[in-house]
């Protein structure tokens, strides 16, 4: 039996977390917001555009969390893909996105300033931390076709290879929070 990767789909998870645990993952959130930036060639620098809008805050004491991301993942990318995965090298972020914010496409794959670790992204994912909002739908482009993800549950997972172009649409009314980061290996070469 020949295993054929699903190398352009984004996997769907429900349950990544009980609503229990939203709630505490809520309780985890830094109160520091910190602005989207996009990374500028030629400035050299990351810098603040209207490709995004959304605000970065972090987690504290989130060990439970990285845990259960990473036996997630680990067992969807056994069934998926296959991938040569070392761990979770970057820190999760929740990206917080207001009435109007939203994430223009972009791949999670690619240059960075001073690191290499974007280039050692294989799998990302983002987690729905609420459903007090409409909007904000997670979109796709994959083999000249768009796909979004609106309207998932609370705790639901999209998870997918680093170098697919996403974008989150703008968010109609109310907050769209979201946990997001990327599970690494090797390079792809």
């Amino acid at each position: 039996m020949n295993f054929i990767p699903k190398l352009d789909v984004p996997i769907v998870v429900k349950d990544v977390f009980s609503k229990d645990e939203i709630s505490d993952i809520h309780n985890l959130i830094g109160k520091e917001e910190k602005d989207a930036l996009v990374y500028s060639k030629e400035d050299n620098e990351y810098i603040k555009d209207d490709e995004r809008t959304a605000k970065f805050l972090k987690l504290v004491d989130n060990n439970w969390v990285k845990n259960k991301i990473l036996d997630v993942v680990g067992k969807v990318n056994i069934e998926h893909w296959k991938f040569n995965l070392t761990g979770m090298m970057e820190e999760q972020i929740v990206i917080k996105y207001n009435k109007e914010d939203h994430y223009d496409w972009h791949l999670d794959i690619g240059e960075v300033v001073d690191k290499e670790i974007p280039n050692m992204r294989k799998i990302s994912y983002s987690i729905i931390l609420n459903d007090e909002f409409g909007g904000g739908g997670l979109e796709f482009k994959t083999n000249s076709k768009k796909k979004i993800y609106d309207n998932l549950p609370i705790g639901t997972g999209v998870l997918f290879p680093s170098y697919l172009a996403h974008k989150v649409n703008p968010v109609i009314s109310g907050t769209r929070w979201a946990l997001v980061g990327w599970i690494h290996g090797n390079p792809f070469v």
